[in-house]
């Protein structure tokens, strides 16, 4: 199975409402991918009604993972550069999106064949899910 990104860049057309009234604008998004694309997500995980990207990635050295978490700014811009990376550990096999916490915003859910974590981004500066 060849990888969709083995270093490259992640492209994407989105259409986002701006404001009252019927007009459509579009964001283009172009962030620069180090490993292979494993997945994406547009969510709003810190609570502020603004959608932000989130990437699974694999790293080509190691084949570790990580979660690049991209946050929309007030200019409707994502960064290059990830605003928070939550490293993913080997037993993980499944990770989601959901507000399972009274913290504020969504927390990051990982499932393993023993178990299942949630994750905050807005409570933890150095990522572990455990």
């Amino acid at each position: 199975m060849t990888p969709l990104f083995a270093t490259g860049w992640f492209f994407c057309t989105l259409p986002l409402l701006w404001g009252g009234g019927d007009e459509t604008d579009f964001l283009k998004i172009t962030i620069h991918v180090q490993g292979t694309l494993l997945s994406h997500e547009f969510v709003d995980i810190d609570g502020d009604d603004k959608l932000d990207l989130i990437l699974a990635i694999r790293s080509p050295e190691d084949g570790k993972r990580t979660l690049q978490i991209h946050k929309l700014d007030d200019h409707g811009v994502y960064g290059d550069k990830p605003d928070t990376v939550v490293n993913v550990l080997d037993d993980v096999v499944v990770w989601g999106v959901a507000d399972v916490r009274d913290d504020p915003g969504k927390e990051l859910l990982f499932l393993t064949r023993t178990g299942a974590w949630s994750f905050s981004c807005l409570l933890y500066t150095s990522p572990s899910p455990r």
